[in-house]
């Protein structure tokens, strides 16, 4: 006999394991703005940091001297603007 599993939304979904990820799409339509929002910007922000330590580290960019020029240049190439005195080695 398949599981039943009942939701917080009285939606019944029969033979399914439960599975955190699987409406992610659900969740992010019944959050608020702010939370949205808000959720979108941390990650925007945690993705260019973690590319931009890598930029720092290894060295691949000319004329980055510090983390705040590897940050900013990671964010104008991810806005797709031009590169005008940061070029990829």
């Amino acid at each position: 006999m398949p599981k039943r599993v009942e939701t917080a939304d009285d939606v019944l979904i029969v033979g399914a394991t439960r599975h955190p990820l699987r409406d992610v799409y659900h969740i992010l339509l019944r959050l608020s703005w702010t939370r949205l929002l808000g959720s979108i910007a941390i990650i925007f922000l945690v993705l260019n940091a973690t590319f931009a330590l890598g930029y720092a580290s290894v060295g691949g960019v000319v004329g980055v001297q510090n983390f705040r020029d590897a940050f900013f240049f990671r964010v104008h190439t991810n806005g797709n603007r031009w590169l005008r005195c940061h070029v990829p080695r």
